[in-house]
């Protein structure tokens, strides 16, 4: 039999330390935590709130799927991914402890052919965490008798759909491939394989009422001026549903970290409306989300609790305040002229894990959407017109700060999309 340990053991033992902590003693424990991660750099600069806020990247549909079909209503193709990927912890200067994301969509609206304008989404992502590399020794001796390389990884195949009904409903699901990799055929005295490779589900449900549209009458004014926009939006997912998770021995066996999720967000602004374009001049996001881990666990047996847990829809939503087991997600952000957009966000969890979060966003739309409108009023049958009012480029950065072990997480990604 061998045994592995783990190059940087200090940054191990607090990467568990971090990750564990919204999957509590009191609350139970799960297997792949590193599910619990979020790894969307825009929703990281707002607190870690994305399954509320309107979407404008693929990522937002790792924590809820319905997202995937409020997108698919106005992009065609959209991806994002890290610039480089991100040091996980880097306050104990583990170098071979990072995280990588991927996603991508696709989206179709079908408007008016079909009742209450229906669109359909597919997409994919995959998050990766690198656990470093480990050596491999035998019982009888400490000599290393080879390497192994420790990650587990995520790869969300998703389909999402949303129609208008007065409010836009979306809804959405995505299936799961989740594989852990903690050591090359298992350690002490049970042999198991040291790997695991399960498959979960997550759910959605998202509901935006454009509450302007219903009070604003329309004119002449608002089709060829400036409307205002005020929007109300709540949402609900549930995360992880699948089974045991067992890393070779039956009798070892933990469950998925299934999570609730709740949310809402109000957005406001103003949009300027040309007989050429239609563009947002300011935009404001407020939002409030709780999650809980599902998961109730004794010194023999564990169990998993209903589709909220200990969620307290006042304590949480209204009052903004972290309860029991509950963890508190608050963002705010500020958009002008579809150029740049400044985000602010905190995290309270139970324990010693909170702390603020920043980020900023720097988009083309506005540039491009203002030289295609020129190149259009002179040719209205112009490619490059039509490709600078659909195409985007977007470059984001956020960051943790304010703890002594996640601050100074930093978060960078560029995203591609093309809008219907």
């Amino acid at each position: 039999m061998f045994t592995v340990k783990h190059r940087f053991i200090i940054s191990s033992l607090f990467f568990s330390f971090f990750v564990l902590q919204p999957v509590r003693p009191q609350s139970g424990s799960a297997a792949f935590p590193f599910l619990l991660i979020n790894p969307s750099t825009e929703s990281n600069g707002m607190g870690g709130t994305m399954i509320s806020v309107t979407p404008t990247s693929p990522s937002s549909m790792l924590f809820n799927p319905a997202q995937l079909g409020m997108m698919s209503r106005t992009y065609a193709f959209s991806s994002d991914f890290y610039t480089n990927v991100t040091t996980w912890l880097p306050a104990f200067h583990s170098s071979d402890l990072w995280l990588n994301n991927y996603s991508m969509m696709y989206g179709l609206n079908l408007g008016n052919a079909f009742p209450k304008e229906l669109s359909v989404g597919i997409g994919y992502s995959r998050a990766f965490l690198n656990l470093g590399d480990f050596i491999v020794t035998t019982e009888h001796s400490p000599d290393p008798i080879g390497t192994f390389r420790g990650y587990e990884e995520v790869d969300n195949y998703s389909l999402g759909f949303s129609i208008d009904v007065g409010p836009v409903i979306g809804f959405g699901t995505t299936v799961k491939r989740i594989q852990s990799h903690l050591s090359p055929t298992g350690t002490g005295n049970v042999v198991t394989s040291g790997t695991a490779d399960v498959t979960g589900v997550d759910l959605g449900i998202v509901t935006k009422f454009p509450l302007a549209r219903y009070f604003v009458t329309e004119n002449e004014f608002l089709r060829q001026g400036l409307r205002p926009r005020f929007d109300l939006t709540l949402s609900y997912a549930i995360n992880n549903l699948g089974g045991d998770v067992s890393y070779g021995d039956p009798l070892q066996k933990d469950p998925m970290p299934r999570t609730a999720r709740v949310g809402w967000s109000v957005e406001t602004g103003i949009t300027i409306n040309t007989a050429a374009v239609s563009f947002d001049f300011v935009q404001l996001t407020l939002a409030r989300e709780v999650d809980d881990v599902l998961v109730k666990r004794n010194a023999s047996s564990w169990r998993y609790k209903g589709l909220l847990g200990d969620i307290d829809l006042f304590k949480g939503l209204v009052e903004s305040r972290q309860h029991r087991y509950v963890d508190v997600r608050r963002g705010f952000s500020i958009g002008m002229l579809e150029t740049i957009t400044y985000r602010q966000g905190s995290f309270d969890g139970d324990g010693n894990l909170a702390y603020k979060t920043n980020g900023i966003t720097y988009s083309t739309r506005g540039l491009f959407t203002l030289i295609g409108s020129l190149i259009h009023s002179k040719n209205e049958n112009s490619f490059a017109a039509y490709f600078l009012r659909h195409f985007e480029v977007r470059i984001s950065q956020s960051e943790y700060w304010r703890h002594e072990i996640v601050g100074g997480t930093k978060f960078t990604s560029i995203l591609l999309s093309f809008r219907q």
